[in-house]
């Protein structure tokens, strides 16, 4: 159910995307001069895309990656509106006192607004803001009579805000490749596991991102 979920969310703005595009991405006259409308639908363009990104930064003391997925609509080659999901690809482990171990992940998902600069040329920039809501989710484990215990397990709500700016290739009019820096803000993630504390820091720093993006606009 998942990976239906998250086909339908890369396949909506492409759909929209090609529809447009079949159609005269460009919509250089109204249909109906007599028709008043608040914006103007001279000099207009619209597309959309979807995305496989791979981002990777400070978690918990280490460096996991993160995977996810975007889309997003494309008016006038110049802003975006659309949203994505991310989350560690497996368990973070480390050590802790007494023979435990803990383990803990992390995942999140929100709206994304994008400014795309200079996006008709061979090599842009961009940049995005992310504002989204995620879940912090831990567990310790304990080694007794030759095998690693589940002891208790904790999750908690956060807050994700994420400003990143992006180098973007154009490698065919649907096919574009993207890399970028950014920083991850959290709030909301207090816990204390054994000699293991839990906090905002523990998931929030600096991190690099990888997109390959599909859909014409």
């Amino acid at each position: 159910m998942r990976w239906i979920l998250i086909i339908l969310f890369i396949c909506a703005p492409l759909t929209a995307s090609m529809a447009q595009h079949h159609g005269g991405a460009t919509m250089s006259s109204d249909d109906d001069d007599s028709t008043e409308t608040l914006v103007s639908s001279k000099n207009y363009s619209t597309g959309g895309f979807g995305a496989a990104v791979l981002k990777a930064g400070p978690f918990n003391g280490s460096t996991p990656v993160f995977l996810g997925v975007r889309g997003g609509w494309v008016i006038n080659k110049t802003f975006v509106i659309g949203g994505g999901i991310y989350g560690t690809s497996n368990l973070v482990t480390h050590s802790m006192s007494g023979g435990m171990y803990g383990n803990s992940s992390f995942g999140y998902g929100g709206l994304e607004l994008e400014y795309l600069i200079g996006a008709t040329k061979l090599v842009h920039g961009s940049v995005i803001t992310h504002f989204g809501v995620g879940s912090f989710y831990g567990y310790d484990d304990y080694y007794y009579g030759g095998y690693y215990n589940n002891r208790s397990g904790f999750s908690s709500a956060n807050f994700v805000f994420e400003p990143a700016a992006n180098a973007e290739l154009n490698i065919l009019p649907w096919l574009r490749l993207a890399l970028g820096i950014g920083y991850r803000f959290v709030t909301g993630n207090n816990y204390n596991a054994g000699n293991q504390y839990y906090n905002n820091s523990s998931v929030r720093g600096t991190f690099g991102m990888l997109q390959i993006k599909f859909g014409p606009y």
